[in-house]
């Protein structure tokens, strides 16, 4: 099954994290996703970083293997859909996560990702934590 990557574990492959990072070596680059949005959140990150060269360098080669989805309609729509449904039921969450689960969800994807409180309010949505397992 394919997995989409979050932005809080790409930054924890990133930043070396022993238990993510060796997960995240012994699968393919192809079994992976990563959704622009949070190819966005990284590049923000990095270029806000004292040595922001080095960091932009290492984002890019982290993200270069992986298979890069954009959102299209039908995410968005997905992902308009989620906003109301959260609402309703009084668990909201931010614009980017819900854009991030919309894109797991058209793939068939499980999502990796540590901030599994605001992505278990997602119907339907499967994560998973590698700093925990």
């Amino acid at each position: 099954m394919k997995q989409v990557l979050d932005t809080s574990t790409l930054i924890d492959i990133l930043r070396g994290e022993p238990q993510v990072t060796s997960r995240f070596r012994r699968a393919a680059p192809g079994d992976f996703l990563v959704s622009t949005i949070s190819t966005s959140e990284l590049i923000a990150g990095a270029a806000q970083a004292r040595d922001s060269h080095r960091e932009l360098f290492a984002v890019d080669m982290l993200l270069r293997p992986l298979t890069q989805v954009s959102v299209d309609e039908s995410t968005a729509r997905r992902a308009g859909l989620l906003d109301v449904m959260l609402r309703k039921a009084g668990a909201p969450i931010g614009a980017a996560d819900r854009l991030i689960a919309a894109t797991a969800l058209e793939h068939g994807a499980v999502i990796v990702t540590s901030d599994t409180r605001d992505f278990q309010r997602v119907p339907f949505l499967v994560t998973e934590n590698w700093r925990t397992r």
